[in-house]
């Protein structure tokens, strides 16, 4: 979702930070069947801004724990959560092509700070500067030019276990965007054909490390994934 709000929940493309957001916003909506008793008088609010300062518009703002909330914000920036019972909240913010964030200033994979309500509380100024991430875009085929549909990953060396990914259109092109500022190795895997690391290597030792800045669109980066030979896993 670089620019503003993306008009679709999931598509092809969805990267995997956007998935457990999403998995965040369903625990949200389990979480509203609190018991009636517990009073829900509490609220989070706040501003959320690019790293320049300017409003964005359309970011989706999940509240987690407690009774839980979702809301986007409006033209200026601005969202506020209502009907929060006392209790510990988690607060995150996602809008696509930005680095998902979590209150204050915490990005993914790391969990941000515990905001704790009292029964009542309007809490105020849960702001966030969202960063705008890296985007690499290219397409995927096969040693004859068909399109494969194929899966591609970029990994922080050293961590990888830290990963962002989304999956090739029919027509073999993807789009990942999202990614903080940094290094990567990027891969490419598909079903019955040997997996490729960039730049053309069927190996990550011998992969070519991705140096990537904020803002940044990287394209061209294809790969052609070989038919696996006999025997080949």
């Amino acid at each position: 979702m670089i620019g503003g709000a993306s008009s679709r929940v999931w598509d092809s493309r969805t990267p995997v930070v956007t998935l457990v957001f999403l998995a965040l916003v369903l625990a949200v909506a389990l979480s509203l069947s609190a018991p009636a008793w517990a009073a829900s008088d509490a609220s989070i609010a706040g501003t959320v801004t690019d790293s320049h300062g300017a409003p964005l518009w359309g970011v989706g703002v999940a509240v987690s724990g407690g009774t839980g909330g979702f809301a986007f914000t409006d033209p200026d920036g601005r969202y506020m959560v209502e009907g929060l019972a006392a209790g510990s909240y988690q607060v995150d913010f996602y809008l696509y092509r930005y680095v998902w964030q979590f209150w204050d200033g915490v990005t993914w994979p790391k969990r941000g700070d515990d905001i704790v309500l009292a029964e009542g509380e309007q809490r105020a100024g849960i702001d966030a500067a969202l960063v705008l991430g890296a985007e690499i875009r290219g397409r995927v085929t096969d040693d004859e030019g068909v399109p494969v549909w194929a899966s591609i990953a970029a990994y922080h060396p050293g961590n990888y276990r830290v990963v962002y990914f989304c999956m090739a259109e029919a027509d073999g092109t993807y789009s990942l965007a999202g990614l903080p500022a940094g290094t990567y190795y990027v891969s490419f895997e598909a079903q019955g054909f040997t997996p490729e690391w960039f730049d053309g290597m069927t190996t990550r030792a011998k992969a070519t490390r991705l140096h990537l800045t904020e803002g940044d669109v990287v394209t061209g980066l294809d790969a052609t994934l070989a038919p696996l030979t006999a025997g080949g896993i």
